[in-house]
């Protein structure tokens, strides 16, 4: 998991002498329309009157994991990634995603972002005797040899105190009596079965995560902005059924908002009406138990506790 490039600069958010300041950590099962909803909240913070004394961090998952969307499996990155960060896999993770953010590598012949991994865990693996969950000091002198190693492939023994840099402000500090885990994720009954839908209750549960669902998909949170949602047929929007290309909430969110892409969806359409889908959403299920099988979304409860804490 990563933060966003944008973060990656030394602030408040990885300041451990800012440990006791209060932060919203946001993970989410998808990578773009969420991740898109929530950047803009973020950046109009302000004017939602979301109380400056807490953060609000989104997380990513990282370059290897961008392909592995189950919730299931994104729960096991966030504890790897808060609870063993200073491991050997967790640190080759950071190094690939450096590489792959920075160097300008792409997947070509000589690495795509398996091959790296692999060679880069192969090594210090083998030179230091490690294995992949074994606590791992990352030294400057241990990325010289790495760099002396990959020299014939790719070139970092430029870039050995940026990586130091990036793998230190990549670190969360999570402190769990004050901060939020939020997980962002769809219902999406063909991608989670039912008995995994229970597990993923009970694990956010067991950890403390605050565990946020909208059925059947995140498209129905952005389609409660819209006035003319009630004029709707419950059960089509439940079934969200595909016609052509696009599925029944991405039509209605095209026909009510000018045009809707998953991957520029435009969020200054859905800013003002922030309000308005959180009154809205109170007319279906709000219950995380219930949404397992009903229309809905608690989306709009983390966004009042959000405007409420101001």
């Amino acid at each position: 998991m990563r933060v966003p490039k944008q973060y990656g600069k030394r602030t408040l958010y990885f300041d451990k002498v800012q440990e006791a300041r209060a932060k919203y950590i946001f993970v989410y099962e998808g990578q773009e329309t969420e991740v898109q909803y929530f950047q803009g909240v973020i950046d109009r913070r302000e004017d939602l009157n979301i109380n400056p004394l807490i953060d609000l961090l989104p997380i990513l998952r990282g370059t290897l994991q961008l392909s592995h969307s189950h919730p299931l499996q994104i729960l096991k990155y966030i504890d790897e990634h808060i609870d063993h960060y200073h491991t050997v896999d967790i640190i080759v993770n950071k190094i690939v995603d450096y590489c792959f953010e920075n160097l300008g590598i792409k997947e070509n012949n000589i690495y795509n972002v398996k091959t790296l991994y692999d060679d880069i865990f192969t090594y210090l693996c083998n030179k230091y005797n490690l294995e992949k969950n074994s606590e791992f000091v990352l030294t400057n002198d241990i990325l010289e040899d790495l760099s002396n190693y990959l020299k014939d492939k790719i070139n970092i023994l430029e870039q050995i105190e940026n990586i130091q840099k990036y793998i230190d402000e990549q670190e969360i500090i999570y402190n769990k009596d004050i901060d939020k885990l939020c997980l962002v994720i769809d219902r999406d009954k063909g991608n989670v079965k039912s008995s995994q839908y229970d597990e993923i209750i009970q694990k956010c549960n067991d950890k403390g995560i605050k565990l946020y669902v909208s059925n059947p998909t995140f498209e129905f949170w952005l389609l409660l902005h819209s006035s003319e949602l009630p004029e709707l047929d419950k059960c089509k929007l439940l079934k969200n059924n595909k016609s052509g290309k696009k599925r029944y909430l991405e039509k209605e969110l095209t026909n009510k908002f000018n045009g809707y892409k998953k991957h520029n969806i435009k969020f200054e359409r859905f800013f003002p009406y922030i309000t308005l889908a959180i009154q809205q959403e109170k007319s279906f299920c709000e219950d995380i138990h219930y949404l397992k099988d009903k229309l809905g979304t608690n989306v709009g409860l983390l966004l009042s506790e959000l405007i409420d804490n101001s």
